[in-house]
């Protein structure tokens, strides 16, 4: 690995980037705030990169606060599945019931970008809700390509009846990060 100036990196006038003399290899480190790694190879295939030193600490800190949220949504998760223990709802089936519930008439893709999960998964999903008599599937009457999805009194039901364990579940407990 290099370390090297921005000016120290440029190529004499007539001579190539990736001639020898050019790809000279030292210890990565930082210079004027920004980090620099140059490694060498054959000619032609010298590479550089350069990387904010500020911004890498940024991605880091986004990456922890992204596996932190990870981590809450699991813990939610886990609760949730808890609470729905002993019905016939699991966390997704729950997840697309609410979701047709609050919105009738919706489509097998609105159920996939509003749970962000694949069409294959969605359709299982909704499978099984139809099996237990959950949800209605019907044809749309203005586009009999499209299916409507519908929640039934027996879908609704059933949401009424794990509403009071959802919310018994509760929040997340707070993490060491949430705490001031």
């Amino acid at each position: 690995m290099t370390l090297e100036s921005e000016d120290a990196r440029r190529a004499p006038p007539g001579q190539r980037k990736s001639d020898p003399e050019i790809c000279r290899t030292v210890r990565p480190g930082v210079v004027f705030g920004r980090a620099v790694w140059h490694a060498e190879g054959p000619p032609r295939t010298g590479v550089t990169a350069v990387v904010e030193t500020g911004l890498k600490r940024q991605v880091m800190e986004a990456v922890e606060d992204v596996l932190g949220l990870l981590r809450e949504a699991s813990q939610v998760a886990a609760r949730i599945e808890n609470a729905l223990a002993g019905t016939d709802l699991t966390v997704d089936r729950w997840r697309a019931l609410t979701f047709i519930q609050s919105s009738p008439g919706c489509s097998m893709s609105d159920v996939v970008d509003a749970l962000v999960i694949p069409s294959t998964s969605a359709t299982r999903i909704v499978d099984v809700l139809v099996e237990i008599g959950a949800v209605f599937r019907t044809v749309s009457p203005r586009d009999r390509r499209r299916t409507t999805l519908r929640s039934s009194a027996h879908g609704q039901a059933l949401l009424r009846a794990v509403e009071p364990e959802i919310v018994r579940a509760g929040p997340p407990e707070p993490t060491e990060k949430s705490v001031p």
